[in-house]
Order: C-alpha cells, then sequence, then structure tokens
C-alpha cells in the first residue's frame, strides 16, 4: 500500500524534486519522477484497493487526486475501461458528479467487443467482478451484493487454480479488488455473508487497527 501510493506521489510531481514517503517503518525522502510507466491505470486501481482495504482515507484522498492525464501519459498500453474505472473510483471518492457515467463506460469496455488487451478469462474473472460489486454498492442492494461476491470469489479461485502455473502464483492467494469493494461495503453496514480465504476476515472487518503505524 505504501509503495503503490508512493509510486503516484511521486509521479504526480516533475523530476527534479523530492518527497517524504514512508515506506515500512521508516520516512524516506525519495526524488520525484513525472509521469513513468509503472504510474499507469493499472496499477493506480491496484494501489487505490490496497488504500481502501487499509482504510487510508489521506491516501485515497491523494491518490483520487492524481489527473488521469496523467495515467495515460505512462505510455502503458491497457484496454480503456481501466481509465474509466480510476475515473469512476476518484469522482466517488472526492463526491463529484460523473460517477454513473464513468461506471457504466467502464462496465462497457469490459466487453468481448471491446477488450483488445486483456484475455478474455483474466477480464472476466479478476478485472470485471469488482466492478460490478461497486454497482451493487453504490446502489445499496446488500443481497445482490453478496451474490455478486460470491461469484466474484468463485470466479477468483477458479481462476487461479485454473493451471500449476497460476496455482503457485502469490496474486491469487487475495481477491484484492473484491476485497477492497467488499471492505467499503463492510464499512457502511452490508452484511458480509460469504466467507473465503481469498477475503481474510482480519483485512475485511479492520481486525488490525491501531496496531501498524502506517
Amino acid at each position: 500500500m505504501q509503495l503503490g501510493h508512493a509510486r503516484f506521489a511521486l509521479a504526480a510531481v516533475p523530476e527534479g524534486s523530492t518527497l517524504t514517503c514512508r515506506i515500512g517503518e521508516k520516512e524516506r525522502i525519495l526524488p520525484t519522477t513525472g509521469p513513468q510507466p509503472h504510474a499507469n491505470a493499472h496499477h493506480w486501481v491496484n494501489a487505490f484497493c490496497l488504500a481502501l482495504i487499509c482504510r487510508e482515507n489521506e491516501r485515497l484522498g491523494e491518490l483520487a487526486r492524481v489527473p488521469v492525464s496523467l495515467l495515460r501519459e505512462s505510455g502503458a498500453t491497457f484496454d480503456e475501461y481501466i481509465c474509466s474505472w480510476a475515473e469512476t473510483l476518484q469522482r466517488f471518492w472526492l463526491g463529484q458528479d460523473g460517477v454513473g457515467d464513468h461506471l457504466v463506460a467502464a462496465v462497457d469496455g469490459t466487453g468481448p467487443d471491446s477488450a483488445r488487451w486483456a484475455e478474455q478469462d483474466h477480464m472476466s474473472s479478476i478485472l470485471y467482478p469488482p466492478i460490478i460489486l461497486f454497482y451493487r454498492y453504490l446502489r445499496e442492494d446488500r443481497e445482490q451484493f453478496n451474490e455478486a461476491l460470491v461469484d466474484a470469489l468463485r470466479w477468483h479461485e477458479e481462476y487461479w487454480s485454473a493451471s500449476d502455473d497460476r496455482a503457485i502464483n502469490s496474486d491469487g492467494l487475495v481477491a484484492f479488488g473484491p476485497l477492497a469493494i467488499a471492505c467499503l461495503a463492510h464499512d457502511k453496514g452490508f452484511p458480509i455473508e460469504v466467507e473465503s480465504e481469498c477475503l481474510p476476515k482480519a483485512l475485511l472487518t479492520f481486525a488490525w487497527r491501531g496496531e501498524i503505524d502506517t
């Protein structure tokens, strides 16, 4: 979470300056970078999800103010939906208009006729589920939220167990996207009825509150 936030804090400032970022247990003075290939929309969504899981409201605010134009300047190649998804989350967190329009664009962009770069099984099993979960969250449809969460975790487990290479990949241990949206829902009072090793309860319920100085 710290590294994800620092990546975009440094990229948002032109090269030639420094920022103090906390990494681990130390305050580190790091050089700013300006736009970089690693400061892209995909990594931004991951950083935002990690900050949601860690309930890092100050970092979430800073990430939400990273211009989508900066993410595009990274030069990284991704399907267009990811920028719409990033802007959806930014506008939601900042309380701005247009959340629904960008969410619709993100959903539309995940379809097989729109996605050009992501493999379809990765799109449908990993990238799409957090978006539809967020839609259920916005509608405050608690029953359908839980149904969508069950689907998201099942697809996650099926995807990461589909081959021996995937099965040993640590990326499959936790369903970070669904977990992040479930944390939002939990904190708003949604009853989270599903249990899974991919949805660690201690992270979902913020059981470690105050134990770590971030």
